[in-house]
């Protein structure tokens, strides 16, 4: 969003006096006005920008000091003086203007500005006007507590829109709303307006009454469990309502729609942090969504209300309400289901439960498109992520990701773009990846279906031999056969170092020598000449033979 500039004219009335005395000259009144400003758009990007009025003279019949006093009304009522000037503008950046007004929430509202023009004798002149503003600047409420892990991050609540919905399920009024999950017996919360150790936060918690907030108030109390959370810092009410069972449901599975049939309730992991089932029989590219309590408007206890808290649209970052777009399996088959409540943005991931390794196979060195001889990436199964170095020489026809199922091994191809810096690939359909022959950082995502491939130009060793200068390893040259050596003298620890000198530490092997990992512990060797050959054609491995 530009801010607009804008140029007020006003009509100057000259007059010629040559017999009279200046101070006599009497300067004729004109309207005092605030000059037209557009709309303005607020968003993370343009919360810095400047935010300017412009009014024309106020004239009093004589020449005379004016000061002009800006005022606007508050979002919740009563005018606020902004500035008191004897200029004719002011600005303020949007953010400072609307932290003073308390519009501090997303939504559409009108502000009334008033601009008081006070002459010198007492005498005042007020001009007005109104400038729309679309509020859509992200906004949390954090939720500092016993519940997160040491040293991690709180759960945050999003802010959503000071608008009317379709129906009374859908009018959210500025409320903050989330999730936060129990993971002991009694866990306790507050909320605070900034990030722990934020100078200047607003914390708040239980109120007098039951489902009340006060600021400074006692930590909330939680039983173990997950609950929908939901705080209105103007009427100072917190709504907590458990959720005793997370589901999925949609064409995508064989329940259907139906909220009330049972089979693909989730799980929570504590070591995950996510709800997890795997499902057989998932149809792929048809449509599904996340239900709570197996309902499709909760109800909330105690009372006759219910909210629409059922979660739809991008798997990457997930929103409440049926109005978003369903999701829509990526997969089909045996496929698991890993959904992440723990902060905004919410989201679901879909993985093969049979993926334990991933192999890089094609015909490149001595691999010949066999499975059993290809390097195998270490891995993540809980996200389907998998990772590793190999070097790939020869390559003529290309390679594909492989992986072991009960049914055989399964062949996963795709397409390659990208220049000399970086590569990346959108995985599916029976094309070989293709690739320059030569030295990469592998990643890949079997959930989502992508890979990335970044060239490496040099392998080292790295550690007390040499100071553990990273910008002076000691490189290993690529042999015919494919492997990396070098004779050298080692003296205790050290590690296999990639493009050191550009990267540093950030792309390193270590581990056991048989089979390497990235950012693995320190490798050790007696003090010694030794000839070392590093092995990435296949699973990363280091032999030493001392010389």
């Amino acid at each position: 969003m530009k801010l607009l500039k804008y140029i007020f004219s006003a009509a100057v009335v000259l007059l010629a006096a040559c017999n009279h005395d200046p101070d006599e000259i009497v300067v004729p009144d004109t309207d005092f006005a605030i000059a037209s400003h557009g709309d303005v758009t607020v968003s993370e990007a343009t919360a810095g920008e400047q935010f300017t009025l412009v009014w024309s003279a106020a004239r009093f019949g004589a020449a005379m000091e004016v000061n002009y006093t800006v005022s606007a009304e508050a979002r919740r009522g009563g005018e606020v003086e902004l500035a008191s000037t004897g200029e004719r503008s002011c600005s303020w950046t949007v953010a400072e203007l609307l932290r003073a007004l308390d519009y501090d929430r997303n939504g559409d509202f009108r502000i009334a500005f008033k601009v008081t023009a006070t002459a010198a004798d007492g005498r005042t002149k007020e001009a007005t006007t109104e400038v729309g503003v679309s509020y859509s600047k992200v906004s949390y409420l954090w939720m500092p507590g016993s519940y997160a892990a040491q040293g991690a991050a709180p759960s945050r609540l999003l802010q959503f829109p000071d608008q009317p919905g379709k129906d009374e399920f859908h009018s959210y009024n500025g409320a903050y709303k989330g999730f936060i999950q129990a993971v002991h017996d009694s866990d306790t919360f507050t909320l605070a307006t900034a990030a722990p150790g934020t100078e200047g936060a607003t914390v708040y918690g239980a109120g007098a009454e039951a489902g009340t907030l006060a600021e400074n108030g006692a930590a909330i109390e939680l039983e173990k469990g997950l609950y929908f959370v939901e705080a209105d810092l103007d009427a100072l009410t917190l709504l907590l309502v458990p959720i005793h069972t997370v589901s999925l449901v949609g064409d995508a599975f064989e329940i259907g729609w139906s909220d009330t049939a049972t089979g693909t309730e989730m799980t929570y992991n504590g070591q995950t942090g996510c709800y997890e089932v795997t499902l057989a029989n998932v149809a792929v590219e048809k449509s599904y969504a996340v239900m709570f309590n197996h309902q499709w408007q909760v109800d909330v206890p105690g009372t006759d209300q219910k909210r629409n808290i059922q979660m739809c649209g991008d798997k990457n970052a997930l929103q409440l309400g049926n109005f978003n777009p369903n999701l829509t399996t990526g997969r089909g088959g045996e496929v698991k289901f890993s959904l992440d409540l723990y902060d905004w943005n919410y989201s679901i991931v879909e993985s093969d439960p049979s993926v334990k390794e991933v192999h890089v196979t094609g015909d490149f060195g001595d691999v010949a498109w066999t499975h059993a001889l290809a390097p195998v990436l270490e891995g993540n199964p809980d996200n389907d992520t998998h990772w590793g170095y190999v070097s790939m020489f020869g390559l003529t026809y290309g390679f594909k990701f492989t992986y072991e199922t009960p049914e055989g091994v399964q062949w996963v191809g795709g397409t390659v773009a990208g220049s000399d810096g970086l590569y990346g690939a959108t995985l599916g359909g029976d094309d070989n990846l293709v690739l320059p022959e030569g030295l990469y950082r592998v990643d890949v995502n079997m959930a989502d279906r992508t890979a990335s491939f970044l060239p490496l130009a040099s392998v080292g060793l790295v550690g007390a031999f040499n100071g553990w200068d990273v910008k002076a390893c000691a490189p290993l040259e690529r042999t015919a056969e494919g492997t990396y050596e070098a004779d050298l003298t080692l003296d205790g620890e050290f590690k296999v170092i990639f493009d050191g000198a550009v990267t540093e530490w950030k792309y390193n092997l270590g581990g056991d020598a048989a089979r390497l990992v990235h950012d693995g512990g320190n490798l050790k060797a007696e003090a010694g000449e030794y000839h070392v050959v590093l092995d990435l054609t296949h699973t990363p491995s280091l032999t030493l033979t001392r010389k």
